[in-house]
């Protein structure tokens, strides 16, 4: 005993050391799932026993209360199909007709009108629509325009170029002291509507040609008038002259962004130039010898971005620079491609990069475009190239060689692919070379020759050089091509709209009778397709659509509007919407194919649009037809609705409306829809014009009916609500969602929070809800607000940051939206079910919790007792607990820097990883946009160029005297000054140099959307995490999925210190182009069904844009005494 002393003593104090300071150790698997178990019937009591907080049982037994005069039926995808189709078709009909009328109108006005070659602008009576700036009683509000507008006559815009700002008179009568134009824009002058308009006097519109444009064109407004009569529900008409300027009926005030620049050119939209000419095939070749350095290069670099910018989806395009040697401009684009938006951005990248070096070798040039056009006739797949005008056009500033063996050789009759290659040619730059090589060029393939001396001819030079010669044979065939432009955002208001087009020809005595005299335009808005839709048949997951034989959307709730009219149209596929899968694949093409009869696909398990996940077990109908009959183009647009396979709709009749009548606005929410059938004109109605037409007598229709049956039974439901319990339940608000557009909450200042969640079918919420109807769901609602400009997440500050100076951008970045704080709402949709067995959702029903109550439940429920050997959750030191929903999004957390709606994958990296790449818990679905907008920066200002200069201001001076002599001459606009020696190019003189208002530039992003693997057998985990780039790190985890709640409980321990795992991101990423892949999918498409390439009898003009020699002997003349000056400086 005296010898056991001594230990027994060691051990009581061992224990008492032990039960003061001992570590708890990581809680076992029986713990969590104990856990887990207590906090799955918390949820279970809260959602759908006792305690139900959601109240659904009592709303559904109010419906089922109320079934008189409720008709439930289920939803006949393919009679929507064939009405909608009809619909959309009678409605282009009406618009077809009233196009035709404007084109024989105009073709006649041209045959009657006598040109006067000494009318000045006095005696042109017209209305110029940026006057209309500031104009008050001349212009009216219009609702179906949704601005005010003129029906008395039609207005004029014209080009920035041709009308203003370039003339040296209005320059110094604005601003005396400018020398330049941007000295206007340093003195915030030259773009400024109220000064730019402020000198009426100045007479600056001189070309005869415009001059007579406009007046002959006033005979339009007759023929705009008596379409807009016969057809009350036209839009915008418009001609658009090969001239630059635009007429447009009605009259409206001319928009501009700010103080930006009107860069706006009719000849330049999506509309004219597919109206114009057939579709092409075009190798650009750009000279980078030595020779084409300083502001030559320049001017190439944006006449280059501005002839792709003329060419549309249906054109096929690549860009190669040349010197010694070829290559193309975008290393990664080895072929054609179509020139899309995307394509276009990588195409401009490599433009921007292009330097000048060595000397330029015109044969090997002409040798690669040849072949290129060759290479890709072989070698494409079926559906890609145009099949129709083949094109090299070479940008140089002139040579002495001409690659005569080369033409003749690809010229050969035996030569099938290039024989019919035509080259358009020019000469850009300030300085005169020999351009004799280039003009015959373009002289013997039938193309055209033209220079380009100065910024302020691009534009104009780009259009008139090649659209008319490729136009001659259409107008030779004399046919009248109809045409449906890309979907694109409307320069005067109306949103995203399509534009069905005509040309009109030249018919005039003047004329050779090969010419176009411009194209005639009716817009449709996207919203009338939307609005034919019967959306209440459809359900909250059921919507339509459009695409046309490129594949693009037309229209779809998803397509986002680009608001800035200057950049190209949004060519988003239905696949990169939909999901790129076989079924999706096949879908497109059989539309894209056009059936005459309406079809259906069935696809399971389709993406959810909003969230982009599977949704698994859910079936849904792809009902699919083609718009237009034998009075149609066959390039016509094919529409689909969708819908959950088995969905069924209600149709309420014989309601009393003056319950909505009565409605307070401050009590509930309405969906913003068309309710009243009557109305034709609004969009959407407002509760108070609802009331207006109500009162009248003017407002019924099924979807009134069914906001009326909704009124009567969940609001005097709802209002019977004792409210009570929300102060201390950790509820914020109750709520309840209908399916026929009605929004309530308790209490009444809780409203204002639902209003972007009021439009139940736009709704993720509502939608998700009702997927699995009594089910309830945990929702994280994160509002974009759309308004706000994203901007970028840096990972640090740099000094040069610091100190203000210009830092070259990171490519890689995260593009952010700021947001308001997240939400959380448990939600139940109700069910009922007709006599005969149908059953039919009218709503959701739930509440808006605090953000600290799901973290509460997870804390109570994860509670251990104080002398336990276990850690319990309220140590966030040594534990983590994290309750988060099936996308990652973070529900409660004991981490006190963790947020509500925080993505798992950002907060933790180290347990997302393993959870993805070793357990495959999470599945993610990248999304790539390849039309998205990134940050950027605009600036007016010049960079200085790295030349020797005895003195600036000598220079200075030097450079004002040359271009006052070339001036004098007439050649040389005032923009040159925009562009000195000593400048690069100005941002704020070109649409394709200076960004959106908004600041964004067009970009690649990458998107990861997370769900929860839905193959997961088993629903517990219980590991270590540990990998090749941690092996020093142990960490165990315990991971459980809830069955009463869409939820995951994961236990695990601190993150590993010394483990740094890059973090998952749910936010779009931007894509590094020099890492991102150049190609896009190969998919299926249609050429346009006709084709105009060539006719015998068309007139070569290639020498009409070609300056005499006589004109350069001027030229020269003038620039010698600037050699001798410069001379002497030097």
């Amino acid at each position: 005993m005296v010898q056991l002393a001594p230990i027994l003593l060691t051990l009581i104090a061992a224990s008492y050391w032990w039960g003061l300071g001992h570590s708890q150790t990581f809680p076992s698997k029986e713990t969590v799932q104990r856990w887990a178990s207590k906090l799955d019937q918390t949820f279970y009591e809260i959602t759908s026993g006792k305690g139900d907080l959601t109240n659904a049982r009592g709303l559904q037994e109010a419906y089922k209360a109320n079934l008189e005069n409720v008709e439930i039926n289920h939803a006949d995808g393919k009679a929507i199909i064939e009405k909608l189709a009809a619909d959309i078709g009678e409605h282009f009909r009406k618009n077809i007709e009233a196009l035709k009328k404007l084109q024989q109108g105009a073709e006649a006005a041209t045959e009657d009108y006598e040109y006067d070659e000494d009318l000045v602008l006095p005696r042109v009576n017209y209305v110029n629509m940026n006057d209309l700036k500031n104009a008050s009683g001349q212009l009216e509000p219009s609702r179906h325009f949704g601005q005010d507008i003129s029906r008395q006559q039609s207005g004029v815009h014209i080009p920035i170029e041709i009308y203003e700002g370039y003339n040296p008179i209005q320059m110094t009568k604005i601003c005396p002291t400018c020398t330049s134009v941007c000295d206007l824009c340093q003195n915030n002058l030259f773009w400024r509507q109220e000064s730019r308009f402020a000198i009426q006097e100045t007479y600056i519109i001189r070309d005869p040609e415009i001059l007579n444009g406009i007046r002959w064109t006033q005979a339009l407004d007759s023929v705009f008038k008596e379409n807009q009569k016969a057809f009350p529900d036209i839009y915008w008409q418009t001609f658009g002259s090969q001239d630059g300027y635009m007429r447009v009926f009605p009259t409206t005030r001319w928009r501009t962004f700010g103080d930006l620049p009107d860069l706006y050119d009719v000849r330049r939209r999506p509309w004219y130039i597919h109206g114009s000419v057939s579709p092409k095939d075009v190798v650009i070749l750009l000279d980078t010898s030595g020779s084409m350095h300083g502001q030559s290069l320049d001017i190439m670099k944006l006449a280059a971005k501005t002839m792709m910018n003329t060419l549309g989806e249906d054109d096929f395009v690549n860009v190669a620079q040349f010197a010694r040697n070829v290559s193309w401009v975008t290393p990664c684009l080895t072929s054609l491609v179509q020139a899309n938006s995307r394509n276009k951005r990588l195409l401009f990248d490599g433009i921007d990069n292009l330097v000048d070096h060595q000397i330029a070798n015109y044969s090997q040039a002409l040798e690669f475009a040849y072949k290129a056009h060759e290479a890709f006739e072989q070698n494409r797949s079926r559906h890609d190239g145009a099949e129709c005008h083949k094109l090299v056009m070479v940008f140089s500033d002139g040579g002495t060689e001409y690659p005569r063996a080369v033409i003749e050789k690809y010229s050969d009759p035996s030569k099938a692919i290039t024989r019919d290659v035509r080259i358009f040619t020019y000469a850009v730059g300030p300085h005169p070379l020999p351009t004799v090589a280039l003009k015959s060029m373009a002289c013997s393939t039938g193309g055209s020759f033209s220079t380009i001396i100065a910024m302020g001819a691009i534009r104009t030079k780009i259009q008139s050089s090649y659209i008319g010669v490729l136009a001659r044979p259409v107008v030779l065939n004399n046919e009248h091509v109809l045409a449906y432009s890309s979907v694109y955002s409307d320069v005067l208001g109306l949103g995203l709209v399509t534009t069905i087009t005509l040309p009109v020809f030249n018919k005039s005595a003047s004329s050779d009778n090969q010419t176009l005299a411009g194209v005639v335009g009716i817009d449709i808005p996207t919203t009338k397709f939307e609005e034919m839709t019967p959306f209440h048949k459809l359900g909250p997951n059921g919507y339509s659509f459009g695409i046309n034989q490129n594949g693009f959307l037309v229209f779809h709730p998803f397509l986002w509007m680009n608001v800035n009219f200057l950049e190209e149209p949004t060519h988003i596929d239905m696949a990169d919407v939909e999901g790129s899968s076989q079924d999706v694949d096949e879908l497109r093409e059989a539309m894209i194919n056009q059936p005459a009869q309406a079809q259906m696909k069935e696809i399971t398990n389709p993406m959810d649009l909003e969230d982009r996940y599977p949704l698994v077990g859910i079936t849904k109908e792809y009902h699919y037809l083609t718009v237009g009959d034998s009075s149609f183009t066959s390039d016509d647009f094919c529409v689909g609705v969708v819908l959950d396979k088995g969905w069924n709709y209600a149709i309420i009749k014989d309601q009393d409306l003056s319950a909505i009548a009565n409605l307070d606005p401050k009590s509930a929410l309405i969906a913003p829809w068309r309710y009243c059938q009557e109305n034709k004109v609004d969009i959407e109605n407002t509760l108070e014009t609802m009331k207006a037409d109500i009162k009248a007598q003017k407002c019924s229709g099924e979807v009134v009916e069914h906001l009326a049956w909704d009124l009567k039974v969940a609001k005097s439901w709802f209002d019977r609500l004792s409210t009570d319990f929300l102060a201390n339940r950790g509820i914020l608000s109750q709520f309840v969602m209908t399916d026929g557009g009605l929004t309530l909450a308790n209490p009444p200042d809780a409203l204002d929070g639902y209003f972007q969640l009021r439009n139940p079918y736009n709704s993720s919420l509502f939608r998700k809800a009702t997927l699995e109807p009594g089910t309830p769901v945990l929702h994280v609602t994160k509002f974009l607000v759309k308004e706000i400009v994203p901007v970028v997440q840096d990972t640090a500050v740099t000094d040069d940051q610091r100190f203000g100076k210009k830092r070259k951008p990171d490519r890689h970045k995260e593009v952010l939206t700021k947001i308001q704080p997240s939400t959380v709402h448990v939600a139940k949709a109700i069910q009922i079910e007709s006599p005969s067995g149908l059953r039919y959702i009218p709503g959701i029903v739930g509440v808006e919790l605090e953000h600290d109550f799901l973290q509460e439940l997870l804390m109570n429920a994860t509670e251990v007792e104080p002398e336990s050997s276990e850690l319990g959750c309220q140590n966030s030191t040594e534990l983590i607990c994290t309750l988060v929903d099936h996308e990652g999004n973070i529900l409660g957390s004991n981490q006190p820097m963790v947020e509500l709606g925080d993505f798992l994958g950002t907060i933790d990296p180290q347990l997302m990883k393993h959870l993805v790449e070793y357990e495959n818990i999470f599945v993610e679905n990248v999304e790539t946009n390849y039309q998205a907008l990134c940050p950027d920066a605009i600036d007016c200002s010049f960079g200085a160029r790295s030349i020797f200069i005895p003195t600036l201001d000598s220079i200075f001076h030097l450079i004002r005297w040359i271009v006052s002599s070339l001036q004098s001459l007439g050649y040389v606009p005032l923009s040159l000054l925009s562009v000195p020696f000593l400048s690069e190019t100005s941002d704020a003189l070109s649409e394709y140099s200076f960004r959106m208002p908004e600041g964004m530039h067009r970009c690649s992003t990458n998107t990861s959307y997370w769900a929860l693997n839905s193959k997961l057998v088993a629903n517990d985990f219980h590991q270590r995490i540990s990998g090749e780039e941690c092996k020093e790190c142990k960490r165990d985890y315990h991971l459980y999925t809830l069955e009463n709640i869409n939820s995951l409980l994961i236990v695990s321990e601190p993150q590993c210190a010394n483990c740094h795992v890059p973090s998952y991101k749910d936010k779009p990423i931007e894509v590094d182009p020099a890492q991102e892949s150049c190609n896009l999918p190969k998919r299926y498409r249609k050429r346009p069904s006709k084709c105009f390439s060539r006719h015998d009898q068309e007139i070569p003009e290639c020498s009409a844009a070609s300056l005499t020699s006589s004109s350069w002997l001027k030229i020269i003349l003038a620039l010698m005494p600037v050699v001798v000056a410069t001379l002497l400086l030097i």
